[in-house]
């Protein structure tokens, strides 16, 4: 019954994967914006920087905000007592 829904769902889905890495093959001049189909790796490579930028830039602030839990309130507070009277 869901079969017919579920194959045209995943037809469209990895249509559009293909769509999509075709497109970011290509290449698109910055100064004029014209597009140029041809085939070269340069494009998603800055794409997969790019990507790889975000993902580890999110890593850095989850594990600075876990790590900010994990702390407990009073070895905290003991830290910051014991920098400020070393900053002193």
């Amino acid at each position: 019954m869901l079969g017919a829904p579920l194959v045209w769902l995943g037809v469209v889905y990895v249509g559009s994967l293909a769509a999509l890495l075709v497109t970011s093959l290509w290449v698109q001049d910055s100064f004029t914006s014209e597009v140029f189909r041809t085939w070269t790796l340069a494009t998603l490579r800055e794409k997969l920087i790019n990507i790889g930028a975000k993902v580890i830039r999110h890593a850095r602030a989850v594990t600075f905000q876990m790590a900010g839990v994990a702390v407990p309130r009073a070895l905290f507070t003991a830290i910051l007592r014991a920098t400020a009277l070393y900053m002193q």
